[in-house]
């Protein structure tokens, strides 16, 4: 084993991802065990599987994300289980989609006994960003700002959640629908809306994921990007989470070692892992 490798495994041994699919999940087609696979090869500490679940979501395409939440925790907790040892834990966890009328149901939902939920928004007003549906008859502002008003108002109707997931999510579709200089998100044309969301989970104690699969969209920075993470932490922020979104073995803890030096160099120090739905707090170092 060469030296860079030796390096590679050793930084990664800091890194627990807590954002995984598995082919519970209606968009992935790896199973449990070749994803807990892939995290020890990859020298990870722990994973958290995070299957979807949406009830807004439509079965075009195969993507069903209507998970029965109940039935999933009986046979994945057995699973996560037997695939913990002493190079690996795996927990069980869910990637739950908001949107304010499911308020009520997801309330339920999250406490069915998962380690830990990501609350996320894929659906603005009913209509998915990664379907090309969304941007008719509008232009990229218009379609940015929907969808970061929309997150806004699903935390306020519902945060009985632990993390934000991918923040600005829909920079990935912005970019692929308008192209790479047209579809590119003005931080500052939304400023006074993402304040309005950091400022929401600082004072509710929910943590901020720091998304890596952005890289495998094709993206040069995580979801949320740098200027986000560094205004998140200029109005107190303190709570991240790390998650690569991985839906193939080869995206599990996708440039964990790239975001790590991002969020070293913004001051952060810690990221935090839940279990129970309580965060334990785990170090970050720079990974050159």
């Amino acid at each position: 084993m060469n030296d860079e490798l030796q390096k590679d495994i050793f930084m990664r041994k800091l890194f627990w991802d807590q954002h995984i699919h598995t082919s519970f999940s209606g968009d992935c087609e790896e199973d449990p065990v070749s994803q807990a696979a892939a995290a020890k090869e990859k020298g990870l500490i722990g994973i958290t599987i995070t299957d979807h679940k949406d009830g807004d979501a439509p079965g075009a395409d195969g993507y069903l994300f209507d998970l029965d939440t109940k039935d999933y925790l009986r046979k994945i907790k057995p699973i996560a289980s037997a695939l913990s040892d002493s190079d690996l834990t795996v927990l069980t966890g869910l990637e739950l989609g908001l949107t304010p009328h499911l308020a009520g149901v997801n309330k339920k939902i999250v406490s069915e006994g998962f380690d830990f939920i990501i609350g996320s928004i894929h659906y603005a007003n009913g209509k998915d960003p990664y379907y090309p549906e969304y941007f008719k008859g509008r232009n990229v502002h218009e379609s940015y700002l929907e969808y970061f008003q929309c997150t806004l108002d699903n935390l306020h109707a519902f945060s009985d959640f632990d993390a934000l997931g991918h923040l600005d999510y829909m920079k990935r579709y912005c970019i692929k629908t308008y192209g790479a200089e047209n579809g590119c998100l003005n931080y500052t044309d939304f400023s006074g809306l993402f304040d309005e969301i950091f400022i929401f989970l600082i004072e509710h104690d929910l943590a901020l994921e720091i998304n890596s699969g952005a890289y495998r969209a094709g993206l040069t920075e995580p979801n949320p990007g740098i200027d986000l993470i560094k205004r998140y932490k200029s109005l107190g922020g303190k709570m991240l989470t790390l998650g690569s979104d991985a839906h193939e073995n080869r995206h599990v803890g996708l440039e964990f070692n790239r975001v790590s030096s991002i969020l070293t160099d913004i001051g952060f120090n810690s990221y935090l892992v839940y279990k129970d739905r309580k965060p334990y707090e785990y170090p970050l170092i720079p990974c050159r």
